[in-house]
C-alpha cells in the first residue's frame, strides 16, 4: 500500500552513499550503531582506520546521505539529527586530516528545513546545495542552497500539492540548474494518492514540475532522485507502478517522458534506488526485492535499451539492495546491502560489496554493529577510482549514531 502525503518521521532515513576517489580509497557512513557518529578507514586488508568521531548534538548525529568529495580532498555531507539549533541536522565539511566544520545547522520549520537525510552537491564556487526530507512552511520539505561560508537561502518549500513533497535528492547542471524527485504530491492520483513529480530549479530560482507520475504505467513514488546526461536528458527509478514493480524513466530536454523498463519481479523491483550513468550511456542500479534468487538484483540497461540482471542476490542476512552502485572505468561495480541486525550470521549489520565485469560478487567488508557501525548505504564514484560513502537507515537506531567510512581498495 502507498503511503499517504504526511511529513516523514525522525526515524525514516532515505539511503545514502559511498564515494570513491582516485586512489582506490571508499569513503561512507553508517545512520546507526556506533557512538554519535564516527568516520573511519577500511584499508583494503580489512584494517579499520578511525579517520573522526562526531561530537554529540552540535556536530552532528547519524550522518547520512552521500558524502560529496571536493578538489581539495574534503568531504561534505549531512547528518540528520543534532545540530546546535533545533536537533534538525547539520550540513558538514571534512578535511583530509579528519577535522570538522559545521557549515550549517538546520532550524526545522516553518522558515527552514530538517532531515538533511539525502546528501549535497557542490558548484564550481564552492557553493552547497541540498534537500531536506522535512520542515519548511508546510513540513513537506526544502531545497537550500549554502555559501561556502555557511550563508543559506531555501530556494524552495514544498507544499504537498502539485509541487511535490519530500524530496529524495538534486542533480546539478552546469549552467547553475538543479533537478530532483519529490517522492509524493504532484497532480497524478491513484486511489486518492499523489505518486510524486520530477521537478526543476533554474538557475534564477524558479521552480517548475518537469513530470507528475499518475503511479499507472508511468510509475510512481520516485525515491531514488535523478541523474543528466551531457545532453540534458534526466533518469531515474520509481519504486512502483507500471505493473506494479516500478520503472526505469527518462525526461529529455523537451520535456517528454518515455518509460524505459518496467519491472516484472523475475527481472527485479522495487527500485528504491535511483541509477548510476556511465561514461558510455549505461545506466546501472539496484532493486530491493525480486529476481532469480528473490533477493534484489544489480542491473544494467545499455545505451541501446537492452535490460540485463547483472548480479542476483540471495535472501541473506545481509538484506536486500537498498542502495544503489558506483560503477568504476573498467566496468567494476561497488554498493552495499542495509543487513538485517535482527537476525544472526554474517553481514547482518551490513556489507559492502563489489561485482566484477565476470559477474562475480565479492565481500569487500561485513560491518560489526555497535561501535563498528551498520547500515551502509548507496555508493558513488569519482573520476580517479576511489570510493566514499554514506549510510542508509535499515537498523535499529537506538543503539548510536552510526559511523562514516573509507575503504582503501587494491
Amino acid at each position: 500500500m502507498r503511503p499517504a502525503v504526511s511529513g516523514p518521521s525522525r526515524d525514516q532515513y532515505p539511503n545514502a552513499g559511498v564515494v570513491l576517489d582516485s586512489s582506490g580509497n571508499l569513503y561512507g557512513t553508517t545512520a546507526s550503531q556506533g557512538t554519535a557518529g564516527i568516520v573511519y578507514e577500511i584499508e583494503a586488508s580489512g584494517k579499520v582506520k578511525s579517520l573522526y568521531a562526531f561530537p554529540p548534538a552540535a556536530g552532528g548525529t547519524y550522518p547520512t546521505g552521500p558524502l560529496t568529495l571536493d578538489k581539495a580532498g574534503n568531504l561534505y555531507g549531512a547528518t540528520g539529527d543534532g545540530g546546535g539549533r533545533a536537533n534538525a541536522g547539520v550540513v558538514y565539511k571534512l578535511s583530509p586530516a579528519g577535522k570538522e566544520t559545521v557549515i550549517y545547522s538546520f532550524a526545522g520549520g516553518p522558515a527552514d528545513g530538517e532531515l538533511p537525510t539525502n546528501g549535497v552537491v557542490l558548484d564550481a564556487a564552492g557553493n552547497i546545495y541540498g534537500a531536506t526530507w522535512a520542515g519548511g512552511a508546510d513540513n513537506y520539505g526544502t531545497i537550500y542552497k549554502l555559501t561556502p561560508s555557511g550563508k543559506e537561502t531555501v530556494l524552495h518549500s514544498f507544499t504537498g500539492g502539485a509541487d511535490g513533497a519530500i524530496p529524495t535528492g538534486i542533480a546539478l547542471d552546469s549552467a547553475g540548474n538543479l533537478y530532483g524527485t519529490a517522492a509524493l504530491g504532484g497532480t497524478g492520483s491513484l486511489t486518492g494518492t499523489q505518486e510524486g513529480v520530477v521537478f526543476e530549479i533554474d538557475a534564477a530560482g524558479n521552480f517548475s514540475v518537469r513530470y507528475s507520475f499518475t503511479g499507472l504505467s508511468d510509475g510512481g513514488l520516485p525515491e531514488g532522485g535523478v541523474v543528466l546526461d551531457s545532453a540534458g536528458n534526466l533518469y531515474g527509478t520509481t519504486l512502483y507502478g507500471g505493473v506494479g514493480a516500478g520503472v526505469i524513466f527518462k525526461i529529455d530536454p523537451a520535456g517528454a517522458y518515455s518509460v524505459l523498463h518496467t519491472f516484472q519481479g523475475l527481472d527485479g523491483g522495487d527500485p528504491y534506488a535511483g541509477v548510476t550513468l556511465d561514461s558510455a550511456g549505461n545506466l546501472y542500479g539496484t532493486c530491493e526485492a525480486g529476481g532469480p534468487k528473490d533477493g534484489g538484483t544489480v542491473y544494467k540497461l545499455d545505451a541501446a535499451g537492452n535490460y540485463s540482471v547483472v548480479y542476483a542476490f540471495p535472501q541473506s542476512p545481509a538484506g536486500t539492495p537498498l542502495a544503489g552502485v558506483a560503477v568504476d572505468a573498467a566496468g567494476n561495480l561497488y554498493g552495499t546491502l542495509p543487513g538485517s541486525p535482527e537476525y544472526l550470521g554474517p553481514g547482518s549489520y551490513g556489507q559492502v560489496y563489489e561485482i566484477d565485469t565476470s559477474g562475480d560478487e565479492v565481500v569487500l567488508y561485513s560491518f560489526a554493529g555497535g561501535a563498528g557501525g551498520a547500515g551502509p548505504g548507496t555508493v558513488t564514484l569519482d573520476g580517479k577510482g576511489r570510493l566514499y560513502g554514506a549510510a542508509t537507515s535499515g537498523v535499529d537506531m537506538s543503539a548510536g549514531g552510526g559511523v562514516a567510512f573509507k575503504i582503501t581498495l587494491p
